[in-house]
């Protein structure tokens, strides 16, 4: 049986053999399967963060920063990092709820009326995300930056901000030194952005 030579196709004078466009080909896919297989995790990691979030806010996280939520419950919510910030500022403080005089997480006395309007959730990388919410009650409308790390699986709260506060892990931080603890948000209840009434 005679030797027949391999095929080769041309294009604009290029001619490769049959083998070579194969080979092309699998490179080709094998370069854009880690940014598919990327954007999946990505997705994968928003819904994630968004799931926490709503938990937090919903059912199951209420009372995160109350003084009877135990080492358990902190761990479940919190940072290290975070959860350290609030045991010191709690075994330093002997008066008065302070900076936890409302729930940090809304700068508000819990209801059901509060409802959670919008969010949206950004990854900053090395397990970092950010999730930017909007709060709504009866009589006010007001938003949250949270600021959350992973840690192992699960995705835990590491900071959060809103305009009267602008970091909660340094406030809660420089209240145990004794310092004024600036953006703590005044008696009256103030105004957390321009769109705010009231507190409830």
């Amino acid at each position: 049986m005679p030797h027949l030579p391999p095929m080769t196709t041309g294009h604009g004078g290029l001619r490769l053999r049959s083998g070579s466009v194969l080979v092309l080909l699998l490179v080709l896919l094998a370069g854009l399967a880690p940014s598919s297989q990327g954007q999946g995790g990505q997705r994968t990691a928003k819904g994630e963060v968004e799931s926490f979030v709503r938990r937090l806010y919903g059912e199951e996280g209420p009372g995160a920063f109350s003084a009877d939520s135990g080492e358990a419950r902190a761990r479940r919510w919190l940072s290290p990092a975070l959860a350290q910030a609030l045991r010191a500022y709690r075994s330093a403080r002997h008066a008065g709820p302070g900076l936890l005089e409302k729930d940090p997480l809304c700068l508000c006395r819990r209801s059901r009326a509060l409802e959670l309007e919008q969010l949206n959730v950004s990854l900053a990388g090395d397990g970092r995300a950010t999730a930017k919410v909007t709060l709504v009650h009866d009589h006010w409308r007001r938003g949250v930056l949270l600021h959350l790390v992973r840690r192992g699986k699960a995705w835990r709260l590491d900071d959060l901000a809103q305009p009267a506060l602008p970091s909660l892990r340094r406030a809660l931080e420089r209240a145990t030194r004794g310092a004024p603890a600036s953006g703590e948000p005044p008696a009256d209840g103030g105004r957390g952005n321009g769109n705010e009434k009231r507190l409830p």
